[in-house]
């Protein structure tokens, strides 16, 4: 992951991609009228979460606390992932991520003692099983580099949870320093800067394509997110990294 075949912008810059896409995507977090079917919603939706997420690491960044921003680049993804099959596949879509909803409703009012008897028990849907039907839906929908929802899975999502977002000592080694001598604990946990640049890119490609998509499809404003678009595919970032 830290070894990019190319060199990533300077924070600089990457910190005002993010600024003029997350301005892009404005018109798009909003419900324009009332007549957009469930699964345009749940699409809208997402690029709401999505462009708040952004908001989210841009504030990490310009504090310096860049080395905690795994957890949400890996949220941002999932949150792709949702909106996009919401927006392509169709009342099967809609069907698996409310009995996922169900689901884990369920197990929710278990765990604080609730009624269960009326609610489903809902079907998982696991992020790697989602990432391969988003990767068949943008397929049929002739997208170009379709395969990086699923590629993503590996070498994004799983990289942030065993770096970033989980526990283990994957995430927590890193403020161990050491010789042959000594051990020190460190504030904060070194970080290669082209490889943070690198998923803080692919992140404000996360956020254009969640807003673009819908926009095109439900004829909102994407001028903007059409220029961030341009600029990010200019850097090829698409083919770097894996």
């Amino acid at each position: 992951m830290s070894a990019n075949p190319y060199t990533p912008p300077p924070w600089d810059d990457l910190l005002s991609l993010a600024n003029k896409a997350i301005t892009a995507s404005a018109p798009v977090a909003v419900l324009p009228n009332g007549n957009e079917t469930a699964n345009v919603t749940i699409s809208l939706a997402a690029a709401a979460r999505s462009r708040r997420l952004m908001m989210g690491l841009v504030t990490l960044v310009e504090s310096d606390h860049d080395d905690v921003m795994g957890g949400m680049l890996r949220t941002l993804y999932e949150t792709w992932l949702v909106g996009i099959y919401a927006l392509l596949g169709g009342d099967e879509a809609l069907q698996r991520l409310l009995a996922q909803r169900d689901k884990q409703q369920k197990m929710f009012a278990k765990v604080l003692g609730e009624p269960i008897d009326e609610l489903s028990d809902g079907q998982n849907l696991g992020v790697e099983v989602l990432a391969g039907k988003v990767t068949t839906l943008l397929e049929s929908d002739s997208h170009e580099n379709a395969e990086f929802a699923r590629a993503a899975y590996t070498f994004f999502y799983r990289f942030e949870s065993y770096r970033s977002t989980h526990g283990g000592l994957g995430s927590i080694i890193g403020h161990i320093d050491e010789d042959e001598n000594s051990r020190t604990i460190l504030e904060r946990r070194p970080e290669d800067d082209d490889g943070m640049r690198h998923r803080f890119l692919l992140g404000i490609a996360l956020l254009v394509s969640s807003a673009q998509m819908p926009a095109i499809k439900s004829g909102l404003p994407h001028e903007g997110l059409d220029q961030v678009a341009k600029r990010i595919l200019a850097l090829n970032p698409s083919k770097q990294g894996k």
